[in-house]
């Protein structure tokens, strides 16, 4: 059971009524009342669904998302949820040890290949569509402000009020 905590802390996605009963029962076989292994117990909203997490294993809980907050900004945007399960599957497996360090290095030899085309091109395509977004609104911005131009460099520049008064000139200092 405890191993099944520790896992489900990181990764395992499991119903909460389910978790609650077998903390309920750890808590049990631990000499703890039903009551006193609830208010052990706190909620943490983790995607659709809610985890139920012991609080001693709180800190622990709070790494995985800073390990998740430090690599995984960039991942959510381009792995589908089935894939970042599976990615996270890969992560917990490794955590654990399931593997040898022969069976990792010939799993990363073979995929991983296939893993940087795909996630080149996921992120040039995203690219892409930043570019894009970016031209329409510098389009947008030359079009609803006549005053404004864009220099053969893409500096966009727009001068809202003209000034009066001494003008710098090349021997000037500002």
């Amino acid at each position: 059971i405890m191993q099944l905590l520790i896992s489900t802390a990181f990764a395992v996605p499991i119903i909460t009524m389910s978790f609650s009963v077998m903390c309920l029962s750890f808590g049990k076989h631990l000499g703890k009342s039903r009551s006193s292994a609830i208010r052990n117990l706190i909620r943490l909203k983790g995607g659709s669904s809610d985890v139920t997490i012991n609080e001693e294993l709180k800190p622990f809980y709070a790494l995985g998302v800073n390990v998740a907050r430090q690599v995984g900004s960039d991942l959510k945007d381009i792995l589908s949820k089935e894939e970042l399960q599976s990615m996270l599957q890969g992560f917990n497996d490794s955590m654990l040890d399931k593997f040898s360090l022969d069976e990792e290095r010939n799993l990363l030899m073979k995929y991983g290949p296939k893993l940087n085309e795909v996630i080149q091109s996921r992120a040039s395509e995203k690219v892409e569509k930043e570019n894009a977004k970016a031209a329409n609104f510098v389009a947008d911005y030359l079009t609803a402000n006549p005053g404004a131009t864009k220099t053969s460099s893409g500096l966009i520049f727009h001068e809202t009020l003209v000034g009066s008064g001494k003008q710098a000139s090349l021997d000037s200092t500002v």
